[in-house]
């Protein structure tokens, strides 16, 4: 469903904002819980869902690197990850703030070649 949200809104998204895709951390926790799952004798059930997002159905940040790789909106429309929006080690999203490339309404000159504020 990611992709295909991200299919059907990203063009909506103006120049210089973002697309959030959230909850990118999941691809690596659940890795991690899956490994400690292996090393506990006995075995502790892993999450259902971090099951879903290993096995074939993947997650988040593999969406993220699917639109990357093979999306026509990504491209098209100028997306890309900025890992500035991440100053932290630790973040919910990693890698998941997908930015639209160009001028956003408020930074985009006037016709004098002045900046114009938005009015608060």
């Amino acid at each position: 469903p990611l992709i295909v949200h991200f299919e059907l809104l990203s063009r909506f998204v103006t120049p210089g904002s973002y697309y959030l895709v959230q909850d990118t951390r999941l691809d690596r926790t659940c890795r991690a819980q899956l490994a400690l799952d292996k090393s506990f004798t006995p075995a502790r059930p892993s999450w259902d869902y971090c099951k879903k997002i290993i096995g074939s159905a993947g997650g988040p940040a593999r969406a993220v690197r699917y639109l990357q790789c093979a999306s026509p909106s990504f491209a098209a429309l100028n997306f890309s990850v900025d890992a500035t929006r991440e100053p932290y080690v630790f973040t919910q999203h990693p890698g998941g703030w997908l930015k639209r490339a160009g001028q956003s309404a408020e930074q985009q000159p006037s016709a004098g070649g002045r900046h114009v504020a938005k009015p608060q």
